[in-house]
């Protein structure tokens, strides 16, 4: 198995990336692929359309998932930055058929919950 590649940090894209090559794939580059896939930067870089530019790309996905991610600010994570995360929709329906499978369609009255004598107060 190969290594993963870690790519250079989003502060260091902007810098050496010129902003007339990503502005133009805000719109067509998002947090997830058209199927709602979200790809770590050692494979998105090979799933770039033929004639963009891969970090311009990256960019433009990196902008995507930061609009919509959440921070922690009890996790500090370098200097003055926290712990962020980002969740797209398209997780929202694997987060709900995983808790269907683990058990999560209790309902509160189940007995699981609530015993039998509080159910027939």
């Amino acid at each position: 198995m190969g290594k993963i590649k870690v790519p250079k940090s989003f502060s260091k894209l902007l810098q050496e990336v010129d902003p007339k090559n990503f502005i133009p794939l805000l719109g067509k580059y998002g947090a997830t692929d058209t199927q709602g896939r979200y790809w770590h930067w050692n494979d998105f870089q090979w799933r770039v359309q033929q004639g963009d530019d891969e970090l311009a790309a990256w960019i433009a996905t990196k902008y995507a998932r930061k609009t919509i991610s959440k921070e922690l600010q009890l996790l500090e994570a370098e200097g003055d930055r926290y712990f962020s995360y980002c969740v797209p929709d398209s997780l929202f329906a694997q987060l709900h058929l995983i808790d269907k499978m683990t058990g999560g369609g209790q309902k509160i009255s189940d007995g699981i919950f609530v015993s039998s004598e509080q159910k027939n107060r």
